[in-house]
């Protein structure tokens, strides 16, 4: 059985389990509940009930999963979300059904003096190994200025510079990738 907790300002509980063709004539027999439009529809009114909840008090979201497989073993997955006054905060702990447990965490930015989006990105496997992403947008006048660094976990890093620009004179869309590599073995 699989089981999904949403605890946010909107609270509900998601459980699925035996869906064989039996089950689902014996749940559609039991007023059409989970016939597939019906499904749509509801699907519909939570996601707005969550945006309308989300817009009131959105500071926090936490997601918890865990799933246990029919040997028993079980895998979980934790997300803990949080926005701030510019951007966002994300922390993510995995743990498998060995007892591994790996990490992540992503940090989001928006400055509007500089119109410039900052994303930071680390995640750490159950070795104890890291690695990082980095990434710079700028909005510029005629385009936009992209720069992502990809740091592994023995130090190795990659670098990607892309720039975009628009020519209103020739209607025309231009694109430079450049990318550098440091620390290659």
């Amino acid at each position: 059985m699989q089981s999904v907790t949403i605890s946010a300002p909107l609270r509900f509980c998601i459980q699925v389990g035996d869906t064989t063709s039996k089950t689902r004539r014996n749940v559609m027999k039991q007023g059409k509940v989970f016939h597939s439009g019906n499904v749509r529809k509801m699907s519909v009114v939570l996601s707005a009930l969550a945006v309308l909840s989300a817009s009131m008090e959105a500071a926090a979201f936490q997601r918890n999963v865990s799933r246990t497989g029919a040997d028993g073993r079980t895998a979980s997955r934790s997300i803990n979300t949080s926005r701030t006054a510019d951007g966002y905060n994300r922390s993510t702990t995995y743990a498998g059904p060995q007892g591994n447990t790996a990490s992540r965490s992503a940090q989001g930015q928006w400055d509007p003096a500089t119109k410039t989006w900052t994303k930071s990105v680390t995640a750490a496997g159950s070795t104890g190994q890291s690695a990082s992403r980095n990434t710079t947008v700028t909005r510029t006048d005629t385009g936009y200025a992209k720069s992502t660094t990809v740091t592994g976990s023995q130090g190795n890093s990659a670098t990607r510079s892309v720039t975009g620009q628009w020519d209103p004179a020739t209607k025309t869309w231009s694109k430079s990738v450049n990318t550098t590599r440091s620390g290659e073995q």
